[in-house]
Order: structure tokens, then C-alpha cells, then sequence
């Protein structure tokens, strides 16, 4: 008789895989009839094995008479076949962001009609090998295909791992430091910095106690470049150390998700799990305790700190570093944080560096060391670069020794400890074709990195100047960094155009940053200011020199720029079509079109940071109204760009949701406020959206409570379920809400609410569904809440 224990191995096996092609089917929406295919052939062998699993072998007395249902090559074939399929089922993990991760199902018909002929052949094949009286060779074979099995299925569970791994880590920490970090290594000097290294912050590491060290400095004096020094050193270190362990971080104002805590101690506690996995076991937790609801809880700040103490007691020491706090509109919340944490764990040392004062903990009992970038200090380091560029650089190397004297010489005197300074000015004697043209230009130096901008400000030749003019506003007021094809994409766009073809587009992509030299950076792909200095010289300073005045920006105009270019953007007539009939038709016009991602993913932020004319309500409404137009015109492409990986049937339903529902999303208060006064009939209460969430309940999840408060006067029901969560608008924001005196408004609103619309008696339902718990009224209307610890939507 087979052995019944290897049989029911075999079959637990199969179980396993039909549950791993269960999960690609719920991310891979639109190969599910495949995968359904599939998974029924794979049921049908199950059943068999379950006949096979009941039969006494020794008892048959039927023999194949066929080579081909000998046992042994029948399981090969089984072994072989289910090999064929784990290796094709190997999704990649990275591309266009999620769509072709997710969207990039790896069987075409052929491959799946394929493996659906070799199962429906290999059911056969079994059926009548298990006739035979070979029962040692059956039992032989079965082993071994078990163990064939266990290996695929390990692989099998290993892809779907490393999916929900890559999912889990963009929950908890959307954005790593290294890209930035590696560009920052990239710029550094050999034989710089050896004074910071080998002096304070060596003593800062070797302190027993615990204390924090903060870099100051003006800026372009090389604070960052320092700082990616102490980085590197400090990894060392812990290797050594065991016992130490560190995280790094670069805030950048140029984007904005780089500045928010959240993703900062996000971070952190990733970089920690690469000593010990516990350091994510509480955020897997609370991952996983909504990974069933549609909508995904974030974890609090609350929660990081708990979770990170939690585990940094069993190290000796735990280094936190941050560059350039000072370009995070977020510093307080972010200091705040950071200090709590020193409170709680004394183990713990943080570095950070800005441009001015140093932050404070006053409460702190620990000693602050204030290292300040002074240019007496900075002139060897200056010194090195120098002598490094006159030997390395091919505009300097071949000068005569004399001519590089009276570099050494002049730089030494300006300087003034300004790296940036020194760069620029090295920069563009290199560019000079003659030692005469190089001796003119040392003797003319700008006096100071302001007035370096303003010499190369003055130098973009007229017939170039508006592009570079919209190139630095569009890189100092995205929302993220930009790719050079998007830039390009951005910086040609005219009033009232409605499309762009070939003849629009710039021919050579290197163009801006030829214009712009000095003042862009391109690296691997991505376009970036070349130094934060750029911005502050183009928002900040009160008088330009003429020739550079043209280029000064005014801050409270940016986002609305470049909300109308992504909005006409979103508008131009290719896009008037509607959604995509699928992801793969989808891409191709995202690759057709390269702002078409930042303008969809974009439009309504930029809008919802500015204060809209009436122009631009119209030229918005406009947009959303063509939700009316088949496939949701414009408005469904665009939702179809927020929403890749959609089946067919849940984008028209997307696209066709009404207006409302996006701009209370999105938090565009002006536009819902528009909506409510031209359309008093419009169903406020309507389902809409991926979840088939309302309105309010959007609203309330993103935290926009001032259009909550809209959508309350206007009778939003705040009583009716979200079906996705389980929620309510009144209990998500009474056990979600942040303790603040703006939630406690908002709930004492939603329970006024409530008894209008359903009585005095109303309340006491939802306060015995719990609600209770985190609200009441007392008699003068006050509300007191119970909190649950909670943090902001992103």
C-alpha cells in the first residue's frame, strides 16, 4: 500500500501552492480568469491524489502498457511541469512604480493554454500509472516529487514574501535615504574633514554619556557633505561594535514626503531591522491587523516611539543621525519626537545639522556639543579641494605653476568658508579657454555665493531664459523630485495648449542643464537643484542685481503655477478618451506623455496649498465635469493613473463617482464648497471612490475636518457605515482623531448632527455601539474624548 503519511504530504503540498496562486490572483486583477484556469486543473490532480491516496496499490492487477504511465516518469513530468510554472510565476518586483509590478501578469494565453494541456495530460497519466502493480516505484516517486514540491512551494511562498515584504516597507517607510546619501558620497573630497572626524565627533562617539551633536553653519560650508562622512564612519563603527547600532536621514525640501516624521522614524526602524527583524514585529502588527480592510491603518508616531524603545535597551549605545532638520516644514513635530526618544532611552546619541540656531531640548539634562562651520576652520578642507581640482580637472590641470599659485593665493583669501563658493569658482575658471581668460576671471571672483548666482543668472542667453526661469520654479516647488524627461515635459507647456506632439518637445534633454549650469544637478535621471543656497537666493533675496531679478520667485504663486500646468496638462484633448482599456495601454501613455504621473498624482495638492481664483474654481470644475463623457473622460483618465491594477468594471465605477467625493478626498475646500452651491440636489451620502466610501467619511480619514464641518451643514448622514472599514465617520475620528481642540469641534458638530437628523434618541444607539467610549455631550456641549493614540492620513 502507499505510504498514506508521503501521500498526505503531497497533497497538503498542492494545497499550499493553490494558496499562493489564490494570493497572485488578488494582486494581479486582471489574469484572475487565468489563475482561476489554472487553479482548477490543480484541484482536479488534488482530487486525484486523494483517490490514489484511499486505493491499495498492491492489490491492482492492471499494467500499463504504455512507457509513458510508468510511475516514475509520469511524477518527473509532474515535478517538471510545476518547475515550469513557479520559474514563469517569478513577478518582478520593480519598474513604474507598483503598475508593472502589479499589472505584469508573466503568462500570456499560450503559456497558460500550455499548462493546462500538461495537467489535463498529466491527470491522465496518473490515473492510470496508480493502476499499475508497480507500488514500490509509485511510493519512490512520490517522495521525490514531495520533495520537488516542498522546493517549489518554498520558492513560490519566497515571491509572495518578498511582495508583501515590499508592500510593508512602503507602508512604514515610503522613502530610503540612500539614493540621496550615494549622490552625497558621490561629491565628496578625498583627504577633507579629517578635523571633524578625527576630533569631535570622534569624542562625541567615544562619550560614555549621553549627548547630542548639532553642525551649524550658513549654507554651502559643506555641513552635508560632512555629514555623509560621519555616516559612512559611524557604519564602520558598528560593524566593529557590536553592540552599537545607527540610522541616517536627509531631510530635502525639495520633497516634501522626506520632511514628514512619520517616514523618518518609519526609516529608522528599518534600518534597524538589519540587527535584529523584532524591530518590526509592533509595525507588523499593526499592518496586519487591517490587512483585510481597504483601508490600511497607519501606524502612529505614538506607536514608532513605543515600538523603538521597546527594543533599543539591549544595545550599548544607538546613534540617530539627521541632516538638515532646517528644511523640514514639519522641524517641530520632527524635534519633538527625537527628544522624547532621548528621554526615554539613555542609550541613545543624535547628530543633526542645520542652517542656524541649534535645536534646543530644554528639558534636556544631557550635554549638547554645537560644532559651528567657521571659515578659519574650513580652509585646509578648502585647500584640499582646491589642489585636488588643479591636479584632476581638465580645464586647470594643464596650467602653468605659477598661474596655480595665484589661485591657491586668491581662493584662500575669498573663500571665506564657503565650499559652494570655492565649487562654482573653480567651475568656471575650468571652463575658460586660455590662461589669460582664466587670470581675468580670478581677478573679477563674485564677492559671495549670492552674487555668483546672480553671474550666472545673467549669462542665460535671452532666447533660453524663459525655459530656465520655469525650470527653477518647477524644481523648487514640486511636490517631488522630477525626472529630466518630466522637466522637459513641464517647461514647454504654453497657455491654452491642448496637446503636445514631437515638434513641441526640446531635441536635445540635456539642454536646461546646460543653460542652468551651476545651479541643476542631474543624477541618475533625476533633476534637482545642485544646492538648497539656489532656492533660498531665488525666494529670499529682497534685491537681485537687474540682470538676475527676473528669475526671483514669489513662494505664494508657485503652487498655484503649477497646479494650472498640471490641470491643463490633465485637460489636453488626448486624454478627453477616458480611462485605458488596460494597465499595458495605460503605460504606453504614461510613457507618451511624461508629466502625466506628476500632474495626476499632483494637481489637487497644489491646489489645496493655494488660494484659488475664480478662474481657476472654473477651469477645475471644468476638469471634474468631464466625469460625464464616456469612460470618464479626461477625469477618468486621471483617476485611472491614480488607481492602476483595476479590473475594467471598478474603473468605470471610479471614474464615473461623483465629483464630490474626489475633492473632499483630496481636501480641496474652495471646490466642494463650489459644488454644494451649484448642485444643492447632489446626493451627499453617495458611495464612491476604490472602498465605496462617502464623502465625509473620506474627508474625516484624510483629516480634512474643515470640509468635514462643509459636508455636516450641507446634512452628510454621520451615522451610516463605512463598509470598507467598519467605521463611522464619528467613531473613525473619536478613536482615530488626534487629541486636539480641532477633533473635538468636529465630533461635537457630528453628534449635533446626528440628533438632527435622527432625534435626541439617535445619539444613544451609536453611544451604545461604543461610541460612548471617546464621546458624550455633558450639558453645556462639551466634549471629552478618549483617545486612542493616532497619527495623520498621508
Amino acid at each position: 500500500m502507499a505510504d498514506p503519511i508521503a501521500i498526505v504530504g503531497l497533497l497538503v503540498t498542492v494545497g499550499q501552492i493553490l494558496s499562493a496562486l489564490h494570493e497572485y490572483g488578488k494582486s494581479v486583477s486582471q489574469a484572475r480568469n487565468d489563475i482561476a484556469d489554472l487553479s482548477t486543473k490543480l484541484l482536479v490532480l488534488q482530487g486525484v491524489l486523494k483517490q490514489v491516496e484511499k486505493r491499495d496499490l498492491t492489490k491492482s492487477s492492471i499494467v500499463s502498457a504504455h512507457a509513458e504511465g510508468d510511475p516514475r516518469r509520469v511524477l518527473e513530468s509532474a515535478a517538471q511541469s510545476l518547475n515550469l510554472l513557479v520559474r514563469k510565476l517569478d513577478v518582478p518586483t520593480s519598474g513604474f512604480k507598483r503598475l508593472v509590478q502589479y499589472t505584469k501578469w508573466p503568462l500570456d494565453k499560450k503559456d497558460v493554454a500550455e499548462q493546462m494541456t500538461r495537467f489535463e495530460r498529466l491527470k491522465s497519466l496518473l490515473i492510470l500509472s496508480f493502476l499499475t502493480e508497480a507500488s514500490d516505484d509509485i511510493l519512490a516517486a512520490v517522495h521525490s516529487l514531495e520533495s520537488s514540491l516542498q522546493q517549489d512551494l518554498n520558492r513560490i511562498d519566497s515571491i509572495v514574501a518578498h511582495r508583501m515584504d515590499s508592500d510593508f516597507v512602503n507602508w512604514l517607510a515610503p522613502l530610503s535615504p540612500e539614493p540621496r546619501h550615494l549622490r552625497f558620497c558621490a561629491e565628496r573630497e578625498p583627504e577633507t574633514r579629517k578635523w571633524f572626524l578625527d576630533g569631535p565627533y570622534r569624542s562625541w562617539l567615544a562619550s560614555s554619556e549621553q549627548n547630542t551633536m548639532c553642525l551649524t553653519g550658513k549654507s554651502g560650508t559643506g555641513k552635508t557633505t560632512l555629514f555623509s562622512f560621519a555616516v559612512d564612519t559611524l557604519a564602520k563603527e558598528c560593524q566593529i561594535e557590536q553592540t552599537w547600532i545607527s540610522a541616517y536621514w536627509y531631510c530635502s525640501f525639495t520633497e516634501v514626503a522626506s520632511q514628514r516624521p512619520s517616514n523618518i522614524l518609519g526609516s529608522f526602524m528599518c534600518q534597524f531591522t538589519q540587527h535584529d527583524p523584532e524591530f518590526l514585529s509592533d509595525a507588523r502588527s499593526v499592518y496586519e491587523s487591517s490587512r483585510y480592510s481597504s483601508h490600511r491603518t497607519p501606524m502612529s508616531l505614538e506607536q514608532m516611539e513605543d515600538s523603538i524603545c521597546k527594543y533599543l535597551p539591549k544595545y550599548n549605545r544607538v546613534f540617530l543621525l539627521i541632516d538638515a532638520v532646517n528644511e523640514s516644514q514639519e522641524k517641530d513635530g520632527l524635534l519633538r519626537a527625537l527628544f522624547r526618544l532621548m528621554q526615554r532611552c539613555k542609550n541613545l546619541r543624535i547628530l543633526t545639522s542645520t542652517i542656524g540656531d541649534a535645536p534646543r531640548d530644554e528639558g534636556a539634562t544631557h550635554p549638547l556639543t554645537i560644532i559651528r562651520f567657521e571659515p578659519k576652520g574650513s580652509r585646509n578642507d578648502i585647500a584640499a579641494m582646491i589642489e585636488n581640482a588643479l591636479v584632476s580637472r581638465p580645464g586647470l590641470q594643464g596650467l602653468s605653476e605659477k598661474l596655480k599659485q595665484e589661485i591657491r593665493d586668491t581662493f584662500f583669501e575669498q573663500a571665506d568658508g564657503s565650499f559652494r563658493w570655492a565649487y562654482l569658482s573653480l567651475d568656471n575658471l575650468a571652463r575658460k579657454n586660455t590662461p589669460r581668460q582664466v587670470r581675468a576671471a580670478l581677478q573679477g571672483l563674485p564677492a559671495s555665493l549670492g552674487d555668483i548666482y546672480a553671474d550666472i543668472l545673467g549669462r542665460i542667453p535671452e532666447e533660453t531664459r524663459e525655459l530656465a526661469q520655469k525650470a527653477l520654479l518647477w524644481l523648487i516647488f514640486a511636490r517631488r523630485p522630477l525626472t529630466l524627461a518630466e522637466l522637459n515635459e513641464a517647461i514647454i507647456m504654453e497657455d491654452g495648449q491642448t496637446d503636445i506632439d514631437e515638434d513641441d518637445r526640446i531635441c536635445r534633454e540635456t539642454a536646461v542643464l546646460e543653460t542652468c549650469h551651476g545651479l541643476l544637478d542631474c543624477y541618475n535621471g533625476v533633476v534637482s537643484l545642485s544646492h538648497s543656497s539656489v532656492e533660498t537666493y531665488l525666494t529670499k533675496t529682497n534685491t537681485m542685481p537687474i540682470e538676475a531679478a527676473t528669475f526671483g520667485l514669489e513662494v505664494e504663486d508657485g503652487d498655484r503655477i503649477l497646479m494650472r500646468v498640471c490641470l491643463q496638462y490633465l485637460s489636453m484633448a488626448p486624454f478627453a478618451s477616458g480611462h485605458r482599456r488596460d494597465d499595458k495601454e495605460l503605460l504606453e501613455t504614461l510613457k507618451q506623455y511624461p508629466l502625466l504621473d506628476y500632474a495626476a498624482q499632483t494637481w489637487a495638492v497644489h491646489a489645496r496649498e493655494c488660494e484659488l481664483q475664480q478662474s481657476d474654481r472654473d477651469a477645475i470644475m471644468r476638469f471634474l465635469q468631464t466625469t460625464h463623457q464616456p469612460r470618464g473622460g479626461n477625469h477618468g483618465l486621471w483617476v485611472h493613473v491614480l488607481s492602476p491594477a483595476t479590473d475594467p468594471w471598478d474603473l468605470e465605477i471610479l471614474s464615473t463617482t461623483h465629483p464630490l467625493y474626489y475633492a473632499a478626498s483630496f481636501g480641496l475646500y474652495q471646490i466642494v464648497q463650489t459644488i454644494l452651491q451649484e448642485d444643492p440636489d447632489v446626493d451627499i451620502n453617495a458611495q464612491g471612490g476604490r472602498y465605496g466610501s462617502r464623502p465625509l467619511f473620506v474627508a474625516c480619514w484624510r483629516e480634512h475636518y474643515d470640509i468635514a464641518h462643509l459636508l455636516l451643514d450641507a446634512g452628510a448622514d454621520v451615522t451610516l457605515e463605512d463598509e470598507a472599514s467598519g467605521f463611522t465617520a464619528l467613531s473613525l475620528v473619536s478613536q482615530w482623531g488626534k487629541d486636539s481642540s480641532e477633533t473635538r469641534k468636529l465630533i461635537a458638530h457630528m453628534l449635533t448632527a446626528t440628533a438632527t437628523i435622527g432625534g435626541a434618541e439617535q445619539v444613544h444607539p451609536l453611544e451604545d455601539n461604543g461610541s460612548s467610549e471617546h464621546a458624550r455631550v455633558d450639558s453645556k456641549s462639551a466634549v471629552t474624548l478618549k483617545f486612542q493614540s493616532g497619527s495623520a492620513r498621508s
